[in-house]
């Protein structure tokens, strides 16, 4: 059918029909990450957990280790033994997990100050940019595929978008997660083209 698309599309959702192919099941491997994520959404705010002072001074729970109150929030991070050298920096940065001079616990749209929100929003801009990357680097091993394949095609182009409102919308910790996965298999998908497993598609 070349040359001729709209037959080919037609084919094409025949072939997805009679063998029981899900066309957006290339987007599983993305989605089967949302529980993994939310775990580590939830580990990030349990570190950077932290308790109000009572009108006394002193922490509002008796749960509360001695001695960890240094500003007007106490910091209480869980998940973590209080013996550990991470408990103890937690401590020191109420609320806070400073890291790679950013704060891994906060969001983008926390900084009223454009300055210091630019450091968040080029995480969100390096995680779309690697899934456009990897979606770009499977078609260029397949474009006949590509070409022929417009709800394939509608996806790639705006799955990254999607996902953009949820970076916008966690922690910067779970940003650094999406973009080394993204590295990870962008590598790995590399690593699998050059030794001939799948061999490139002729054009």
């Amino acid at each position: 059918y070349k040359g001729d698309r709209q037959t080919l599309n037609e084919e094409m959702m025949k072939l997805y029909k009679e063998h029981g192919v899900n066309p957006a099941g290339g987007c599983l491997p993305m989605v089967a990450q949302f529980p993994v994520f939310i775990i580590l959404y939830g580990v990030i705010k349990g570190l950077a957990n932290t308790i109000a002072r009572n009108k006394a001074g002193l922490p509002t729970t008796a749960s509360n280790p001695k001695g960890i109150c240094h500003q007007l929030v106490c910091a209480l991070p869980r998940y973590i033994g209080t013996n550990t050298k991470l408990y103890q920096n937690l401590v020191h940065s109420p609320g806070k997990i400073p890291a790679f001079g950013i704060n891994l616990s906060s969001k983008v749209l926390e900084h009223h100050s454009v300055l210091q929100a630019i450091p968040y929003a080029f995480l969100i801009l390096i995680a779309i940019g690697l899934q456009y990357f990897q979606m770009r680097q499977l078609n260029n091993r397949n474009p006949q595929f590509a070409q022929s394949n417009p709800q394939a095609q509608m996806m790639q182009r705006y799955m990254p978008l999607i996902f953009a409102v949820i970076y916008i919308n966690i922690a910067a910790g779970v940003n650094i997660y999406f973009i080394v996965s993204s590295l990870c298999r962008i590598g790995i998908q590399e690593a699998i083209f050059r030794s001939g497993t799948l061999t490139k598609a002729s054009p």
